[in-house]
């Protein structure tokens, strides 16, 4: 296994580096919150390890959130957070009835409240909002068919990824240039043999939930889309298609996945075209995320080609020298021939929860 280590000196490294024990701060705070139903903030001081990097927190604790411009002010939170440092909560509790510092491990459960005597507490949260475009890219190949070639089958996958972990690149060769590369290959296929209905192919941007708002490029698709949604009648998402989950590692098998009203239609459909075509070991499981969610809520069938989660996702390991790329290549030739099928046949998926 590669080693990742840090590209910066050591000193400058802690200054950016996102491993600090955020979490656990935040897991604090949730513990807090929910005793705290109407506390005007939320105090939570820092300990040992923390204040010894107390000068480098600025480059962890200054973050960024990703919205639609249209849900960019909408609030994240009931509550004021605060981190304070030892030497601030000793001036908070010197003398007061209550001393936090003495006994940390306290049973909020069994607290009881009480004013602070003679201290104010003064909070000032500010925000800067940045609008920055971030493209979605899309093509069509336009139906053949006279009657047919104002419906559509959509193919995509999200072309972006998350930001440094660690201080290291997170390459992403898995999550999701593997789908991105299906969704061109597909493409290719069908410009040179183009099908009855018209074929949109879609990479998407803001898929990631990037400390803000997820499957952002498909929903503002859908939301101002230059076809009509209701002649969509189907999308197939390549999200994570050239890798393994560990339980399936004996076969290599690959799921496909959707709600669990549209996973009988889907297995129906893409079973005989798998065992006709590339017979490749397919698992049919629930899978609730990512952006043929945004389909489904506009009452479009669809479904996902999805690797499983292996470990490497998110991570400086999910690199190129790892990826199947035998299976890669199976998966997309299904995705050609399953597009195909929907593209050319009379009659495609429906969303119902009726046995197809």
């Amino acid at each position: 296994m590669r080693n990742h280590q840090p590209f910066l000196p050591s000193n400058i490294h802690d200054v950016f580096d996102s491993s600090s024990p955020v979490l656990r701060y935040y897991q604090k705070y949730l513990s807090v919150a929910k005793h705290a139903s109407k506390a005007a903030a939320i105090v939570i001081v820092s300990d040992d390890v923390i204040n010894k990097r107390w000068n480098t927190l600025g480059g962890k604790y200054e973050g960024f959130k990703v919205y639609l411009a249209k849900d960019a002010n909408k609030p994240e939170s009931e509550h004021n957070v605060m981190l304070v440092s030892r030497d601030v909560a000793k001036v908070l509790f010197n003398d007061q009835v209550y001393n936090p510092l003495a006994s940390p491990d306290i049973d909020l459960e069994g607290y009881k409240t009480y004013e602070l005597d003679n201290v104010g507490i003064d909070l000032e949260v500010g925000f800067e909002l940045e609008k920055f475009p971030s493209w979605n890219v899309i093509g069509m190949v336009p139906g053949n068919d006279p009657e047919m070639k104002d419906e559509y089958i959509l193919v995509g996958g999200h072309l972006d990824h998350v930001p440094l972990s660690r201080g290291q690149v997170v390459n992403g060769a898995d999550d999701n240039a593997s789908g991105c590369a299906g969704v061109l290959e597909v493409a290719e296929a069908i410009a040179a043999s183009p099908a009855k209905r018209s074929v949109i192919f879609c990479l998407w941007t803001g898929e990631e939930p990037l400390r803000g708002d997820h499957c952002m490029g498909s929903k503002f698709f859908l939301e101002n889309s230059p076809v009509p949604v209701e002649k969509m009648k189907a999308y197939i998402n390549l999200d994570i298609i050239g890798r393994t989950r560990p339980d399936n590692e004996k076969t290599r098998a690959h799921i496909i996945g959707s709600t669990e009203e549209m996973l009988p239609h889907v297995e129906a459909l893409v079973r005989p075209i798998n065992e006709q075509n590339v017979k490749w070991p397919i698992v049919y499981e629930v899978m609730a995320t990512s952006d043929h969610m945004s389909f489904l809520a506009a009452g479009i069938p669809a479904f996902i080609f999805f690797s499983g989660f292996h470990g490497d996702e998110h991570t400086p390991r999910d690199d190129p020298e790892r990826i199947d790329y035998e299976k890669m290549e199976k998966l997309s030739r299904l995705a050609f021939w399953i597009t195909l099928e929907l593209a050319n046949g009379t009659k495609t998926l429906e969303l119902t929860s009726n046995e197809p």
